[in-house]
């Protein structure tokens, strides 16, 4: 089930040097009820990234950032978030 963790991993996972993370809105800020705001999350700063995301093992993707490092395990759609 997608959250916001999940949307936030994904989205650090595939972008690229100029992005801004959005969420679809189905009227007045109706789908902003559909997620559990995490401001931690959402206002912590990674820096740049390092290089591309790897996936290794498989299904289990990883992008380091200089200020942290994104993994989003596919197999069971969870997602992590670490210090560098």
């Amino acid at each position: 089930m997608q959250s916001l963790p999940t949307s936030v991993a994904a989205f650090l996972l595939s972008r690229g040097q100029h992005a801004v993370l959005m969420w679809a809105v189905g009227g007045i800020y109706e789908s902003a009820t559909m997620y559990s705001w995490d401001r931690t999350l959402l206002e912590r700063d990674f820096g740049r990234a390092t290089g591309e995301a790897v996936e290794m093992p498989p299904g289990v993707f990883t992008r380091v950032y200089e200020r942290g490092t994104v993994a989003m395990d596919c197999n069971v759609f969870a997602a992590s978030f670490s210090p560098p």
